[in-house]
């Protein structure tokens, strides 16, 4: 069973997206398991503890205007980050597969302007491709 880390803040407006989508799909799934991250270092501690080095995370990116898989990590240092989480997760996500300490990650990026029950459908589509 693979495991998609949902990746977002209830502090930060805007940002709880993804953790919306992980209650929504967690357990309508036998092939991925879901898993709630606050922070950047909880992500990757849990990460370590299922042993998942190819990671699939979702998570709000500003800009977009669909759901859409994103495995270029550049493409987050190329965006204007809209606020210190932006910045943080795709630089630090960039740096954890360089040094190995991940092999890949795979973003499932969510459009701010989702709704929940509609990022949960693009979500699940998403993943039965990957």
């Amino acid at each position: 069973m693979k495991t998609v880390f949902a990746f977002g803040s209830r502090v930060v407006p805007g940002d709880s997206l993804a953790l919306e989508v992980c209650k929504k799909l967690r357990g309508k799934t036998r092939e991925f398991d879901f898993v709630e991250c606050e922070t950047l270092d909880e992500l990757l501690a849990a990460a370590a503890q299922k042993g998942e080095r190819d990671l699939i995370v979702l998570d709000v990116v500003q800009g977009l205007k669909k759901t859409r898989v994103i495995e270029d990590l550049s493409e987050f240092a190329d965006a204007s980050p809209s606020s210190m989480h932006d910045f943080d997760a795709g630089f630090f996500l960039k740096i954890a597969k360089e040094s190995g300490v991940v092999e890949r990650v795979r973003v499932i990026g969510l459009p701010p302007s989702a709704s929940a029950e509609k990022a949960a459908a693009e979500t699940k589509r998403i993943l039965k491709k990957l």
